[in-house]
């Protein structure tokens, strides 16, 4: 038989597209003697097949022991639950990584403030007061400059009001023109 021919059934053959009557040739070719070296994997691959039918299990409930067993371990989940379990359960712990890698940062960079006792000493305890409150003070204002953009953002919403009043307007005129509509009628028709 044509070797060519046979490697072009193989290929065939390997990506699913060979018929039955094509099947039944490379079954016919690997069977006879003469197989070249390279396809040998073939031969024996046709052979396992042409063995492997005869075969019968001896256990005629194979099939409901198997779905048994696969239904008896309890993972009756689908493959996308355990993988949503699993990015929950992953979604978790980098939250507390998180969390716990910002408190060692500002546990690090802020300044340790150590406080004297400044019951006996009111004026040493006024003077740690002041200096606390102007640390705090400080913070404040620095947030609070932020702040001046979103008052400008808001000066711009309120412009945006007065086109709404507007549309308003417009709405109210519409009946006029229909009015003035219905007048032309009117005279037009004496």
């Amino acid at each position: 038989m044509n070797l060519q021919k046979i490697e072009l059934l193989i290929r065939k053959y390997e990506s699913g597209e060979t018929s039955m009557e094509e099947e039944k040739t490379l079954h016919d070719f690997f069977w006879s003697n003469e197989v070249p070296v390279h396809l040998a994997n073939y031969k024996k691959l046709f052979l396992f097949f042409d063995t492997s039918k005869s075969e019968m299990l001896k256990d005629e409930n194979f099939d409901e022991r198997i779905m048994e067993a696969i239904t008896k371990d309890g993972s009756t989940k689908t493959p996308k639950a355990k993988a949503y379990r699993l990015y929950a359960v992953m979604s978790i712990a980098a939250s507390i990584l998180i969390l716990i890698s910002v408190g060692f940062y500002f546990q690090t960079r802020t300044p340790q403030i150590h406080f004297e006792d400044t019951y006996d000493n009111p004026e040493l305890a006024y003077a740690e007061t002041k200096k606390i409150l102007m640390l705090v003070s400080g913070n404040m204002n620095t947030g609070s400059e932020e702040l001046q953009s979103v008052a400008e953002l808001e000066n711009g919403f309120r412009e945006l009001k007065k086109i709404s009043n507007l549309k308003s307007g417009m709405k109210s005129m519409e009946k006029l023109s229909v009015l003035n509509k219905s007048k032309n009628l009117i005279t037009s028709k004496k």
